[in-house]
C-alpha cells in the first residue's frame, strides 16, 4: 500500500468507502501531494486518511443528523 496513488476524486471516494457526492459535497479536499501533467490531483493514501480522520473530528460533523433529531422532539413536545 506505500506505493499506491489515488487519482481524483472518484477513486479517493473510493479508497474512503464513500461515494464521489458524498466526498465533494464536504466542501474541500486535501491540497493534492502532486499534479499530473493533464492537472489531475493525486494524493497519497496517507494525506486521504489523515484529513478525513481530521474531519470527521470537528464538531460540527454530524450536525445534520443532531438538528434533524432536534427538531424531530421539538415537534414531539408540541404534539404533548
Amino acid at each position: 500500500m506505500d506505493r499506491m496513488l489515488i487519482v481524483g476524486v472518484n477513486e479517493m471516494a473510493r479508497f474512503l468507502g464513500m461515494t464521489p457526492a458524498s466526498l465533494l459535497r464536504r466542501g474541500e479536499l486535501p491540497e493534492p501531494d502532486f499534479m499530473s501533467h493533464s492537472e489531475k490531483r493525486i494524493w497519497l493514501p496517507a494525506t486521504a486518511e489523515a484529513w478525513n480522520a481530521e474531519y470527521t473530528s470537528r464538531p460540527e460533523y454530524g450536525e445534520w443528523g443532531r438538528r434533524r433529531r432536534e427538531k424531530k422532539q421539538a415537534a414531539e413536545e408540541l404534539a404533548d
